[in-house]
């Protein structure tokens, strides 16, 4: 299970206004990723212009992020935005999956299915 990284986007309710939604969220990972990257709180907030006590709420969770703060995070550590929700270890895997959602997107039904299919058939080294 992810844990939290509070993110908000405006998404159109059925009345067609534009209301907040929270998306998946893993702010336990965002300190792990900044020590990964081996950039002090400071030094982030500076890169992405944002006070230093926003970029900590964010790491306690306490304050919500928007897309952009998210796609700035992700700027600043070279990653995907998605890599963020996962812990850094573990970024790898998302960059395989956002190529793999990308590829499925390409294909038609019919060859989405058995490129499915093929992929089932291959060995599995992890459960």
């Amino acid at each position: 299970m992810m844990a939290g990284l509070n993110i908000v986007r405006d998404v159109p309710n059925n009345g067609g206004e534009k209301k907040a939604a929270r998306l998946p969220t893993a702010h336990v990972h965002l300190k792990a990723w900044r020590k990964h990257r081996r950039v002090t709180a400071e030094e982030l907030a500076a890169q992405v212009n944002r006070s230093l006590s926003l970029v900590s709420a964010w790491e306690m969770g306490t304050r919500i992020m928007n897309m952009v703060d998210l796609e700035d995070l992700a700027r600043v550590y070279g990653v995907h935005p998605s890599a963020l929700l996962l812990p850094p270890e573990e970024s790898s895997r998302a960059d395989l999956k956002l190529a793999a959602s990308e590829t499925i997107e390409s294909m038609d039904a019919e060859a989405a299915l058995q490129w499915l299919q093929l992929g089932r058939k291959l060995p599995r080294t992890r459960t």
